[in-house]
């Protein structure tokens, strides 16, 4: 009788599906599938969208000892990710204690060397490590569009990214002036800005020269929005809080170009959408 001959049929799939299937996973559950077959052993150390979860890799109730060890073997596991060369699409990071700066720094500028467009970094306050610095090159990569924080840092560490696209800030120190100035003169690039958590500012002011979508969640104390800019398009308003005194958002958009303020007032406890014509 002949032999029968077992069929691979993971190893016979191609590449590129592999690929689409690792980068639908988080980076522990990508790793477990080099198990699966041999031509799987190191793709994963490849794929084109890096999720990163230290929660899936640290357990919450840990003890001290074992959080440490835990902690080295994450860091182990994705300086071995990082060091790949292949292009990188995403970056998604979660951190919750015990990670440097420095490590976190390095991380995301192999990222920018492998092209990503976009990072999201997550950091929750229990980290001890201080307040996150981004790395100082970060400006110098043209192919990052796209940044999600998710951390309590000084908004005004950001370096000015002229290609970015996109910005995205939640659980961020604003500071406490009730007259909030962001300034994003300098960031030709950036079409969309995302904001959440703006609770001790009366007055916020957004100056932005390319900027056509503004996305704010909430904001507690909030009472005049002055977005200075050409080419806003959209304005979104999100309600977060019930029963908020004022009960009025006062909006002013400041078109740029043919030096006009168009100024509106709008329930502050209701989810909203401006839309504007292309020009004003």
């Amino acid at each position: 009788m002949e032999a029968l001959i077992p069929i691979d049929r993971l190893g016979s799939l191609p590449d590129d599906l592999i690929g689409s299937i690792l980068s639908s996973l988080n980076l522990k559950d990508q790793a477990k599938t080099s198990v699966l077959a041999k031509k799987w052993k190191y793709i994963w150390l490849s794929v084109s969208n890096i999720l990163i979860d230290q929660n899936q890799f640290v357990g919450q109730n840990d003890v001290k000892s074992v959080r440490h060890r835990k902690t080295k073997k994450f860091k182990k596991t994705i300086d071995r990710v990082m060091a790949s060369d292949t292009p990188l699409d995403t970056l998604d990071i979660s951190i919750t204690f015990a990670i440097d700066n420095n490590t976190l720094n390095l991380w995301i500028l192999r990222a920018v060397r492998r092209n990503v467009w976009k990072i999201s970094l997550s950091i929750s306050k229990e980290d001890d490590n201080g307040p996150f610095e981004f790395p100082a090159i970060l400006p110098l990569f043209p192919a990052f569009k796209s940044l999600t924080m998710e951390s309590y840092f000084d908004v005004m560490s950001i370096p000015i990214c002229r290609y970015l696209e996109e910005l995205c800030l939640f659980q961020t120190n604003f500071g406490e002036d009730r007259d909030l100035y962001l300034q994003f003169s300098d960031f030709f690039s950036l079409k969309k800005i995302e904001l959440e958590d703006v609770n001790d500012a009366l007055r916020l002011t957004i100056v932005s020269p390319n900027l056509k979508t503004l996305v704010l969640h909430g904001a507690r104390n909030l009472q005049e929005l002055r977005i200075i800019t050409p080419v806003i398009s959209d304005f979104y308003f999100i309600k977060k809080f019930e029963n908020l005194v004022p009960e009025l958002l006062h909006l002013g958009f400041f078109h740029t170009t043919s030096s006009q303020w168009c100024r509106c007032s709008v329930p502050n406890n209701a989810d909203f959408l401006i839309r504007f014509p292309p020009f004003l």
